[in-house]
């Protein structure tokens, strides 16, 4: 089931465990998009559309001492 949240709050936690506001875009993309978070508020029913191939929107991967899913 996706979980609930904001723009703000996901981009409040992404922030603190990404290297680059690159890396948020990304991560944020990738969750929408694949289902995994569902926005609400004023962005509830937000898609992204990215270019595939595009590396600027490829989220990298994290090790798993900083937590992220």
């Amino acid at each position: 089931m996706p979980r609930d949240t904001t723009m703000l709050e996901l981009v409040s936690v992404l922030s603190a465990h990404a290297r680059s506001e690159d890396e948020v875009v990304a991560w944020v993309v990738a969750l929408v998009s694949s289902g995994a978070v569902r926005l609400c508020g004023i962005f509830k029913g937000t898609t992204f559309e990215a270019p595939i191939g595009d590396p600027s929107w490829q989220p990298v991967s994290v090790s798993p001492e900083r937590g992220t899913r």
